[in-house]
């Protein structure tokens, strides 16, 4: 369990990852999309290794509204990053990511919103207790946190995943 004195430190390292990963996507969005486009689909899979964590701590503390909240809040944050994806072919044949000013401003704007939303407003005014004390429960806000990180760029990678398939299928049917 996660001590409630280490939660700026928690919050911190996720931070940094968060900033590492962002600047990750936005290098993806400037080169050719390669092969089969798998690089969409598990540019970020390190973040799959908490899925076994969240599941485990939401199964046995969080409530139905601790897991939908977060699911519903990370599908709500993926929605500008799908609209301002597009995926193009290039007249060279290559396929990419088409140069949008607001997919940046979403990719760097995303992680601030939800580092400021999550630990400065809601959680330091509304922590989640564990049951039956006065102790702030940490390790289940993290794990809120990070199921609305994990969803909110897993659902924008599937969808420019599907883009990606239906542009590639549109050139491969333009070649023959």
């Amino acid at each position: 369990m996660i001590a409630p004195q280490n939660m700026g430190l928690v919050s911190n390292y996720i931070n940094a990852g968060i900033v590492i990963t962002t600047a990750l996507q936005a290098l993806e969005t400037i080169r050719p999309i390669k092969g089969k486009g798998l690089v969409i689909l598990f540019g970020d899979f390190l973040m799959l290794g908490a899925v076994p964590w969240i599941i485990q701590v939401m199964v046995q503390r969080g409530t139905l509204i601790d897991i939908l909240l977060p699911i519903a809040i990370g599908t709500l944050l993926s929605i500008p990053l799908i609209l301002s994806t597009k995926i193009i072919m290039t007249p060279d044949g290559k396929v990419r990511f088409k140069k949008n000013i607001f997919l940046y401003i979403f990719l760097i704007c995303t992680p601030i919103l939800r580092r400021k939303v999550a630990f400065t407003e809601f959680f330091q005014s509304h922590p989640i207790f564990i049951v039956n004390t006065h102790i702030p429960d940490v390790e289940l806000m993290v794990v809120m946190y990070l199921t609305v990180i994990t969803i909110n760029i897993m659902a924008w990678r599937i969808i420019s995943y599907l883009k990606f398939k239906k542009t590639k299928r549109e050139l491969s049917s333009l070649n023959y």
